[in-house]
């Protein structure tokens, strides 16, 4: 029971001593502001976003950074092996003698180094790098077929980079070995030049055959593509 001196306070409306408060107010449609210019003052203009082409690949924009990597290709485990064993065959071939003087030491690492060499590239690199691989078919008669062989789709999985990183080596390699057999045909290191060309240019060739073969079987697909194509022609005009 209310007091009758006591006045009686109403909450929800505003004491009349306190002034209304206005309201600002609404803002303008959006199409209505137009964007300020970007005023260069001496400092830094803010970083263009990445702009991607239709495929969504990340495009350089000016100003940036190429790529200054040495290896520019997607396996770099596999081609740093690929050059190293070709280097350490080379190298010990004709810097042995300035950290051994025994010959059978500097044979034994050359061969060593050769046949990894040879079965890195054969059997890994040519496979990862270039899609091709060769080998010998033995039969169950007893007879021997060599077969060289290319990935269907090798054009569009290969490396630019990878590519040109295996057939400069393989073949450099192969040519590096020639000459060294032919300086030392008078010398008793002539044994392993002669072990090094031979593998050298047994991996060189099979996949030089490999190569051949693939672009003979794109020639021939697109041969028969053609002449499909011809048949599917002359049997709409047959119709029509």
């Amino acid at each position: 029971m209310l007091e009758p001196n006591k006045p009686k306070f109403d909450f929800d409306s505003f004491s009349p001593s306190q002034p209304s408060v206005q309201q600002p107010p609404p803002p303008p449609p959006s199409s209505q502001y137009t964007p300020a210019p970007y005023i260069v003052t001496g400092e830094s203009a803010p970083p263009l976003p990445p702009a991607f082409d239709s495929n969504g690949v990340l495009l350089q924009q000016a100003g940036q950074q190429s790529d200054d990597r040495i290896y520019k290709g997607v396996h770099p485990f596999v081609a740093f092996f690929h050059v190293a064993f070709k280097a350490g065959a080379i190298l010990t071939f004709i810097l042995g003698s300035l950290f051994s003087s025994s010959y059978v030491t500097i044979f034994v690492v050359t061969i060593l180094f050769l046949a990894a060499d040879f079965w890195m590239t054969k059997n890994v690199s040519g496979r990862m790098l270039v899609r091709l691989r060769w080998w010998n078919d033995v039969k169950e008669d007893g007879s021997s077929q060599w077969v060289f062989e290319s990935a269907p789709d090798a054009d569009t999985r290969v490396n630019a980079f990878d590519k040109w990183l295996f057939w400069i080596t393989t073949g450099g390699n192969f040519g590096v070995w020639l000459l060294l057999a032919l300086f030392n045909v008078m010398s008793s290191r002539l044994p392993m030049a002669l072990i090094g060309a031979v593998l050298g240019g047994a991996n060189f060739i099979g996949f030089l055959k490999c190569s051949r073969d693939a672009k003979k079987r794109v020639a021939q697909f697109m041969l028969a593509r053609a002449a499909q194509e011809q048949e599917l022609v002359r049997q709409a005009a047959t119709v029509l």
